[in-house]
């Protein structure tokens, strides 16, 4: 496992429902894309033991990208909404320590080949997390990772 520094970033927040600019996802697309997850054999629910947030958290790691390698799961065809084509999707366990306490996380990459629109920077980690207290945008976090599913590196542009 590895360690890299993240700041948590605003998102587009159409993962948790409340976007006010795209609302063809009233529910979130998280909490639309679970019982696909459930079905293919991962149950978020079960995994936090229902302690988490349909929603994720946008983790910053600039002056880093990230790359996929070997997550351990991977879902492919996802039909999880009439609105726009299947997607495939990565994840991989990992950790949030926030404030000296530990949370427990998995890594949510949705296939930049099949994902229709709301694109992230490639600073940019999106993380379904336990509830974490007070935590806000700009504050900073540690992730914690296998870099056998995900691969950070230094950016080439150097942001």
């Amino acid at each position: 496992m590895k360690t890299v520094e993240a700041i948590v970033r605003a998102g587009h927040r159409v993962a948790s429902g409340e976007s006010k600019t795209d609302v063809r996802f009233p529910e979130g697309t998280i909490r639309m894309q679970a019982p696909f997850f459930k079905e293919r054999g991962f149950d978020l629910r079960a995994y936090f033991d229902g302690d988490f947030v349909y929603g994720t958290l946008n983790l910053s790691i600039a002056p880093h990208s990230f790359a996929i390698a070997q997550p351990e799961h991977f879902f492919d065809s996802i039909k999880w909404t009439p609105l726009q084509p299947a997607e495939n999707f990565f994840m991989t366990p990992a950790q949030i320590n926030f404030r000296q306490q530990n949370y427990k996380a998995i890594i949510y990459i949705p296939d930049p080949a099949t994902k229709p629109a709301h694109f992230q920077a490639p600073d940019i980690i999106e993380v379904i997390a336990q509830t974490i207290p007070d935590l806000h945008y700009g504050d900073k976090v540690n992730l914690t990772y296998n870099p056998k599913a995900i691969v950070i590196t230094l950016a080439e542009n150097g942001f």
